[in-house]
């Protein structure tokens, strides 16, 4: 399996949406959108002001805090759209889940335990996730700093009485979009893969896309792993066809990445 690119590196536990889109433009205004998508010197563009990853063409991967912001650009740019939200790394979420739960069990004074993204919080932080105690508490910094220890994520907390002051006003939008560890669930976990074919020409392109789609009444690699064909080079397969679908690639010399998720509930 390849290295390059490093496209899924860095990509933090917590909620995301996969996007799929495909401009219907002219030349000339195709460029002025992936300038506004990718960004010109020292101009950002929409992938850096939401903290999105472009996983492959027409395809990018953006926190759920940013989600809306993402749909409505490319709609403004008129692109057909598909979309899947994701929970990413999911078993570290199934994790964090487990110990937040037991966390509200053995304290009453925690009312509900919140994953949500940093860069809701402060406009200067980087996309990543923050636990968040919201508490009853007298000690909640004791608290927070022991969790903190045990789940290994930066772990905040805010007294429940005082969500409605306007000092907290930011933190409660941030906190509408985040994920309550306590009542949310997620599908059964499956894999993310993200490949290229750009070293494949010709006769062997054509065959390539043979296995993997099908062909007549011989099946594909897709339908017989029971996996999704989410957009031309991402696929996402249920985790017991993980395996075949990387032999597959592996085969092609297909230089890919693949990362658990698991769709949101």
């Amino acid at each position: 399996m390849s290295t390059q690119p490093k496209k899924l590196v860095g990509i933090g536990i917590g909620r995301y949406t996969l996007i799929s889109y495909s401009p219907k433009l002219s030349s000339s205004e195709l460029v002025k959108f992936h300038y506004a998508l990718t960004g010109r010197g020292k101009q950002s563009g929409l992938l850096q002001k939401t903290h999105s990853t472009k996983l492959a063409n027409s395809v990018i991967l953006a926190p759920k805090a940013h989600t809306k912001e993402v749909l409505d650009f490319l709609r403004t740019w008129k692109c057909s759209i598909s979309k899947k939200d994701l929970s990413w790394k999911s078993t570290d979420e199934d994790r964090l889940r487990k110990q937040a739960r037991e966390l509200v069990s053995k304290r009453r004074d925690i009312s509900d335990v919140i994953l949500v993204d940093a860069s809701l919080i402060s406009k200067k932080a980087n996309s990543a996730p923050v636990v968040c105690l919201l508490t009853h508490s007298k000690t909640p910094e004791r608290i927070a700093q022991d969790f903190q220890k045990k789940v290994g994520l930066p772990v905040i907390f805010v007294q429940a009485d005082q969500l409605f002051t306007s000092k907290y006003s930011s933190l409660v939008d941030a906190l509408k979009q985040g994920t309550s560890l306590i009542t949310s669930k997620t599908s059964a976990p499956k894999t993310l893969f993200v490949y290229s074919t750009k070293h494949l020409k010709g006769s062997d392109k054509v065959r390539f896309f043979y296995e993997l789609k099908g062909r007549g009444k011989q099946k594909g690699i897709i339908e017989s792993t029971k996996s999704e064909f989410f957009a031309k080079s991402v696929i996402i397969t249920p985790s017991n066809g993980s395996r075949k679908l990387g032999e597959f690639l592996t085969k092609w010399k297909c230089q890919f990445e693949k990362m658990e998720v698991a769709e949101s509930v």
